[in-house]
């Protein structure tokens, strides 16, 4: 998965951001009071053509959407993580290089709604109750690739890292380490990614692999095709049963959570233990009581995803 949330926007033909902020799109819209054509320009990089590749799109029939020149179909029942992610197959569209994604719209909202927008700084309950006629949010790119990461990621606090260079689209790895998913072609994954090793062990028998999970909330094993064992949460042992000596193929899946792929990407501590909607905003916004948000930063942020494991009779 590739998450779109920086792209070039022009309003009525203006350009207003190069390379702005997706969230700050829908607030400067909404502050102008009326109908306001919106042209979103978002570029990936690939070093490969995938097969199997989409774009993933909240509302895509109130847009026109083109990759590389070519229109994509909007109209769609095809959905990922959520119904309302809807995905567009863009397979025919995608070159290896510089590839770019136009989204156009007429953006606009009832009277009532920009009424409420400007009271929303003012009164709770108003701002509890908004409910917009469009919205405009990230979109996202899923398929059969690996996200590269051509630079170092910071460390952070709380199991977290920062990536400050650019993601490119490359070929799915066919090999990984445990230890970390994230920095190997996975930052923005969320779901399940299913593992296969072998391994050498002296004795028939049962083993219990003691893991140490970060970013993951559930994790199942399996021992050369036999019936899966879970573990779920805090749960640190998985168990390997009916083991034979001597080579066995270990299929280890592990689960983790959305938190990866919907953020916050972009707040200066990483790892938040408090999010609320405000923080997922950079520029003044209702959501943040009109300020700018003081925890913001460009990069992106992950919780490393994995686990350690030793394996005991």
């Amino acid at each position: 998965y590739y998450k779109y949330d920086y792209c070039d926007y022009y309003f009525d033909g203006e350009l207003q951001e190069k390379n702005g902020y997706v969230l700050n799109i829908q607030e400067r819209a909404c502050r102008l009071k009326r109908p306001v054509k919106i042209k979103q320009c978002f570029k990936f990089y690939s070093d490969t053509v995938p097969e199997n590749i989409s774009l993933v799109c909240e509302t895509p029939e109130k847009y026109r959407i083109a990759v590389n020149g070519k229109s994509v179909e909007s109209i769609t029942d095809s959905w990922f993580t959520d119904r309302s992610f809807k995905t567009l197959d863009i397979s025919d569209c995608v070159v290896a290089g510089e590839n770019e994604v136009v989204a156009e719209m007429l953006f606009s909202q009832t009277d009532k709604v920009y009424a409420d927008f400007d009271n929303a700084l003012k009164f709770e309950n108003v701002k509890n109750k908004l409910s917009f006629k469009s919205e405009i949010e990230s979109m996202y790119i899923i398929g059969d690739f690996g996200v590269c990461m051509t630079e170092e990621c910071e460390q952070l606090d709380r199991g977290a890292v920062r990536y400050n260079g650019r993601f490119s689209l490359g070929v799915m790895p066919e090999s990984i380490s445990l230890y970390d998913t994230v920095t190997q072609g996975f930052p923005f994954f969320a779901g399940e990614l299913t593992l296969e090793r072998k391994v050498i062990l002296k004795e028939n028998g049962n083993y219990i692999m003691t893991v140490s999970k970060h970013g993951i909330n559930a994790a199942a094993v399996s021992v050369n095709g036999g019936s899966e064992e879970a573990s779920l949460f805090n749960t640190d042992k998985l168990l390997l049963k009916n083991c034979r000596a001597g080579e066995n193929v270990i299929r280890l899946t592990i689960v983790n959570n959305l938190r990866n792929m919907l953020g916050p990407h972009h707040i200066t501590e990483g790892e938040s233990y408090n999010v609320s909607p405000g923080i997922f905003y950079k520029e003044k916004s209702i959501w943040n009581n009109g300020q700018e948000n003081p925890q913001w930063n460009d990069g992106y942020s992950f919780i490393k995803t994995g686990l350690e494991y030793s394996e005991n009779s």
